[in-house]
């Protein structure tokens, strides 16, 4: 399947597998990967860790543009960030993907009223939305789409990561109306291999999991 240069994956929430999807896109793209806004440093950021289990040289992972190393999300940093000076920063260099992992969930705010959701948006780049198996995944997922289509941000698809349940994909399919969902099963071992095979299982096909819309 065709990707985006650019992708942004974001959760739905916090702990739903962010880290995981982008490392299995930067390992199945041999993309470049950035983690804007690093909050929390122990026991290693989420950029050392990825960098680690690929194995990839430094030049394909680029400098935090802020890091703290507080775990809540940004705006609850003692140094406030500057959206100015958050929007001014940019990544150069010749890269065919470049896969950038955001913090927390969509509304996680990043400084006063503008929120992860806000920053997508100015950067105008697809998005992946991850989203944990759960009871509650339908809700989330469906709340977090539609602040991301409020801002008339492309979807380019959602990942409903964990062990996989027929009834809620079908769930995902008929509330989903979006062209690509994906089905990331419980990897019981987090390694290069796994997560490779990870890739070629999620997306060597496109899956167009919409109902069929009337031409």
């Amino acid at each position: 399947m065709n990707f985006p240069e650019k992708l942004y994956v974001i959760g739905n929430d916090q702990g739903v597998g962010k880290t995981i999807v982008s490392t299995i896109l930067t390992l199945g793209l041999n993309a470049h990967y950035l983690k804007p806004i690093q909050c929390g440093i122990s026991p290693y950021t989420d950029t050392e860790w990825i960098h680690t289990i690929t194995g990839f040289s430094k030049d394909h992972f680029f400098e935090e543009f802020y890091r703290f190393t507080d775990a809540h999300d940004p705006s609850a940093q003692h140094t406030s960030i500057d959206i100015e000076e958050l929007l001014s920063k940019k990544v150069e260099g010749d890269f065919t993907n470049l896969i950038i992992e955001g913090t927390e969930g969509v509304l996680s705010p990043v400084y006063g009223d503008y929120f992860q959701v806000d920053y997508i948006a100015d950067l105008n780049v697809p998005v992946l939305l991850v989203v944990k198996n759960s009871k509650g995944a339908i809700n989330q997922a469906l709340l977090s789409l539609k602040q991301l289509q409020s801002k008339g941000i492309e979807i380019f698809g959602v990942v409903i990561n964990g062990t996989k349940d027929p009834i809620l994909m079908e769930t995902f399919k008929d509330y989903c109306k979006i062209p690509n969902i994906f089905e990331l099963d419980h990897l019981e071992h987090i390694t290069k291999q796994t997560l490779t095979d990870a890739f070629h299982s999620l997306f060597k096909l496109e899956q167009n999991l919409q109902k069929e819309l009337v031409q």
